[in-house]
């Protein structure tokens, strides 16, 4: 026959689980913001390159490199957060596998050999960056969701155990 302990005992447990569960939750949730960030960056400097093309100038070109400084710097952030989500990730016995292409930030070549063959191929880096963008925060969001209803069954666990050892008390008066 089980016992209240025993209970007590899963319902610790699962509390356990399920704090560990609301921290992972809460550290891919930093972790899709700060796309977030780095894509709006990457959108902005795509329209500035589209600009760019057109013959937009030193402007265009600045504004351009501008956002995708602040896309650089945000993705900076999503790498150390992504290691703090990996980090929670783990102590669920979750694990998952992202690699964002930064290729997208090259410069040299867009300042130096401005041109409209160099402004194609910018457009086409930043193109890619924010398709991996996409994919990387997808897979996060896959996660969560994962992360989210592991938390559910969790509590409902719990629900259930609280329910048991009611029982038992009600029984046993």
């Amino acid at each position: 026959k089980v016992t209240i302990l025993q209970y007590q005992t899963k319902i610790s447990d699962l509390q356990h689980n399920a704090k560990e569960l609301r921290e992972a939750i809460r550290a891919g949730k930093r972790v899709v913001s700060e796309l977030n960030r780095v894509a709006g960056s990457l959108e902005d400097a795509s329209g500035w390159g589209t600009w760019d093309i057109l013959g937009g100038g030193l402007v265009s070109d600045m504004m351009k490199h501008s956002h995708l400084d602040d896309a650089k710097s945000s993705l900076n952030n999503v790498q150390n957060l992504m290691r703090e989500f990996k980090t929670e990730l783990a102590d669920v016995n979750m694990t998952l596998d992202i690699q964002i292409d930064t290729d997208g930030f090259a410069k040299f070549a867009d300042f130096f050999f401005d041109g409209l063959f160099a402004d194609l191929n910018m457009q086409n880096r930043i193109s890619s960056s924010k398709e991996s963008v996409a994919a990387s925060k997808r897979k996060v969001e896959s996660a969560i969701n994962r992360l989210e209803s592991q938390l559910v069954i969790e509590s409902n666990a719990i629900t259930t155990y609280e329910s048991k050892i009611v029982e038992i008390v009600n029984t046993t008066e």
